[in-house]
């Protein structure tokens, strides 16, 4: 067995492990779309930009513009918002996202499109 000291004599002779800060890299193409995201063993010559952690795994929401991160706001074709009407889609009332195709149920409600 050894002792503290004889262990603390022991570790001495092995390299201190330090660990690299992480670095978070949206790689983009020439139109700014980012095409991969990496946080390690990153590839060389790919123009990229170095983000923040909270807006890294958010790629899809962004573009890169002047190599900077910027908030792409999709087309209005992609997005389809819905009001409470007399018609349109039928729904399981109180559960909007239940729409009812052909299925028969007695507490309903209906949306629209906007």
């Amino acid at each position: 067995m050894f002792t503290d000291l004889e262990f603390q004599e022991a570790m001495k002779q092995w390299p201190e492990i330090k660990s690299e800060p992480m670095e978070y890299r949206w790689h983009y193409d020439k139109h700014g779309k980012i095409y991969l995201c990496t946080q390690q063993q990153h590839p060389e010559g790919t123009d990229y930009v170095v983000v923040d952690e909270k807006i890294y795994d958010n790629h899809f929401n962004y573009r890169v513009v002047d190599g900077k991160p910027k908030i792409f706001d999709k087309p209005l074709g992609y997005r389809v918002q819905l009001i409470k009407s007399d018609q349109g889609y039928q729904v399981v009332y109180g559960h909007a996202g239940i729409i009812l195709e052909q299925e028969e149920f007695d507490n309903v409600e209906y949306y629209d499109n906007n």
